[in-house]
C-alpha cells in the first residue's frame, strides 16, 4: 500500500506541462531510434561515464520502448511542444519480461545506474529513508539493478532527504539544502557532468525530497538533459542552450505545486542551488 501511494504521489509530482522555456532551440528526444541513442551514448562516454554503464542504460531504453504500448514516438530529436510532451495514453505491456524490472525504474535509479562507478559521497546517511525504501529495495533484489554495499552507500547519501524543520522561509532551505550536499561530500571524476534534482517540500514531515533527477551534460552549444520522466513514462533527453532553459523547463511543471502549504520547488545542480 505504501509503495503504491509513494508511486502515485511521484508521479503526480512528475507529470507536467512546459510553459515557460518554449523555444525551437530546445529539442528533444525518446531514443527510439539507433542513431539517437549511439548519439547520446557517444556524448555520455566521451564524458567519462563508463562505457558498460551507458551500453546498460541504453538497453533498458530500447526495452521501454518496445514495449511501451498507445503512444507514438517521434524518432530523433524534435521541437519540444509548446505545453510539454504529454505522456498520458502511454502504458507498458505488462505481460512483456523485462516489465518485472522496469516497473521499478525511475529517475534515481536510472542516474545512479549512470554514475554510479564515477561518484563517490561520505556514504554516511542513514539507508532508512521513506523517500528512498523502494530504491534502496530494487538496489538489493532486483537483478538489473543490484550493486554493492558500498554503492548503495553512496545512493542513499546522494539523494537521502533533508530535515528542514528548523527553516520556514524559501531561503532558509536553499541554504539548509547547500550545507547538507557539501557536507556528504559527494564528487563526480567528471568536470562535464552535473546532478540536476528537484527537491520537493512536504511541509507536514518538515522534509525535503528528491522528486525528480537527472544528468545534465555538456555538449558543444550547449547542454543535454537525460532523464527518466518517471517510472511509467519513458526516458528523455532534451537539449537547452543555457541553464536558464534547463531550470525553466524542471519548474514548468505545474504539478510540483501542491494546495500552497508547501514552499516552492529548489532545483539544486551537484551541491549547489540552480539559479
Amino acid at each position: 500500500m505504501i509503495k503504491k501511494l509513494l508511486t502515485i504521489i511521484l508521479t503526480i509530482c512528475m507529470t507536467f506541462g512546459l510553459s515557460g522555456c518554449q523555444s525551437s532551440s530546445v529539442t528533444y528526444s525518446n531514443l527510439v531510434d539507433e542513431k539517437t541513442r549511439n548519439e547520446v551514448a557517444d556524448l555520455m562516454i566521451q564524458n567519462k561515464l563508463l562505457k558498460k554503464d551507458v551500453k546498460k542504460v541504453m538497453d533498458w531504453v530500447n526495452e521501454f520502448n518496445s514495449i511501451s504500448k498507445e503512444y507514438s514516438y517521434k524518432k530523433g530529436f524534435v521541437r519540444l511542444p509548446k505545453d510539454g510532451v504529454n505522456y498520458d495514453t502511454l502504458y507498458l505491456d505488462d505481460t512483456a519480461k523485462s516489465y518485472a524490472y522496469l516497473n521499478w525504474l525511475n529517475c534515481r535509479l536510472t542516474a545512479f545506474s549512470l554514475i554510479q562507478n564515477v561518484v563517490e559521497t561520505s556514504k554516511d546517511e542513514d539507508s532508512n529513508d521513506t523517500w528512498l525504501m523502494f530504491d534502496v529495495e530494487a538496489l538489493n533484489t532486483v537483478k538489473q539493478f543490484k550493486t554493492s554495499e558500498e554503492k548503495i552507500k553512496d545512493f542513499v547519501t546522494l539523494f537521502h532527504s533533508i530535515d528542514v524543520s528548523n527553516e520556514d522561509t524559501l531561503k532558509k532551505q536553499e541554504d539548509k539544502i547547500v550545507e547538507t550536499l557539501k557536507s556528504r561530500h559527494i564528487q563526480l571524476k567528471t568536470d562535464t557532468i552535473s546532478i540536476v534534482s528537484i527537491y520537493l517540500h512536504v511541509p507536514e514531515e518538515n522534509t525535503r525530497f528528491v522528486g525528480h533527477t537527472g544528468l545534465l551534460v555538456n555538449t558543444e552549444d550547449g547542454y543535454l538533459y537525460f532523464e527518466k520522466y518517471s517510472n511509467i513514462a519513458p526516458f528523455q533527453a532534451t537539449k537547452f542552450q543555457n541553464k536558464k532553459q534547463v531550470k525553466e523547463y524542471l519548474l514548468s511543471r505545474p504539478d510540483l505545486y501542491g494546495d500552497g502549504s508547501e514552499l516552492d520547488p529548489i532545483v539544486t545542480i551537484n551541491d549547489e542551488i540552480l539559479r
